[in-house]
């Protein structure tokens, strides 16, 4: 992206919160947020899983949010509870799984890098209880607006590792790569997902969105789930997954340079990685092959 794009995009997006992570609460679990220079956010973690309420979650150009966990496997939730959406320009670094929840829209800006363990980016919510058990079943909040996860920067995981970003709209215009993971982009109601350290990655995206979403440029996205950037994912699996009667596109005039491993899905949007069964209604497209 060029320059003058990339100031008209900043402009476009004068709305969007575009500052540090702000308002930390740790509400569940152990861990220690702390500022060691005007452009860092430190996230020290002790506990396995650690539920962290934001007022808002946002990394500006030139920022740095880091979270140093016990091992590949914590997590740590980061739920926003204000009215802004998060706009990722700067880094996000992390050894371990890192959900990013936010109703009000996820934006991965040009030139953003994200380097974690696995990353699930979604405006679904869940209970503390069902977390905390490692139930992780998100659903989308009664009478709130359909919002958007678009990444246009760069997102990588370790290996078997894995991204899921999910929402009512949900985009790739930059660059994920993954190694003997799970990539998922998915459009729906609802998400489940189980995360094994030592078996298959299992998930489902269920609902139809009856609505137009609008996306971080103020403009309807043309489809429930598109990709127009690269998604490398060698030895794993790569998926786009939705309400086929919305559209589900994928990645037009490029050589494909993932695979999808065949799913299969239950009652209609339901779409399973891993382990499925009764392949009967497929409403992904392939991205590779």
């Amino acid at each position: 992206m060029s320059r003058t794009a990339f100031a008209l995009l900043l402009t476009g997006l004068c709305s969007l919160a575009l500052a540090a992570p702000e308002g930390g609460n740790v509400v569940a679990g152990q861990a220690a947020i702390s500022k060691p220079d005007a452009l860092t956010t430190s996230i020290l973690q002790s506990s396995q899983s650690a539920i962290i309420n934001w007022k808002g979650f946002s990394i500006d150009v030139n920022e740095l949010v880091k979270f140093l966990q016990p091992n590949a496997g914590a997590v740590a939730l980061n739920r926003v509870t204000g009215i802004d959406p998060s706009t990722i320009l700067g880094e996000l670094l992390a050894n371990g799984r890192v959900f990013l929840v936010n109703p009000n829209g996820i934006l991965f800006g040009p030139h953003s890098k994200v380097d974690v363990g696995s990353l699930l980016a979604t405006t679904f919510d869940l209970k503390d209880s069902d977390f905390l058990a490692g139930k992780y079943e998100f659903l989308q909040k009664p009478g709130a607006k359909p919002a958007f996860v678009v990444n246009q920067g760069q997102i990588k995981v370790a290996k078997n590792g894995a991204v899921f970003l999910v929402a009512p709209g949900v985009k790739n215009e930059g660059l994920i790569i993954a190694q003997l993971g799970t990539v998922a982009l998915g459009s729906g109601g609802e998400f489940k997902v189980r995360l094994r350290d030592d078996g298959p990655i299992t998930y489902c995206v269920a609902g139809k969105v009856l609505e137009s979403v609008v996306g971080p440029d103020g403009k309807p996205l043309s489809a429930s789930v598109g990709n127009t950037g690269t998604i490398t994912n060698p030895g794993g699996t790569v998926a786009l997954t939705g309400d086929a009667a919305r559209g589900v596109v994928g990645q037009p005039g490029r050589r494909p340079r993932s695979q999808v491993v065949p799913h299969s899905g239950r009652q209609g949007n339901h779409d399973w990685a891993g382990r499925g069964d009764r392949p009967e209604q497929r409403t992904h497209r392939r991205v590779g092959g």
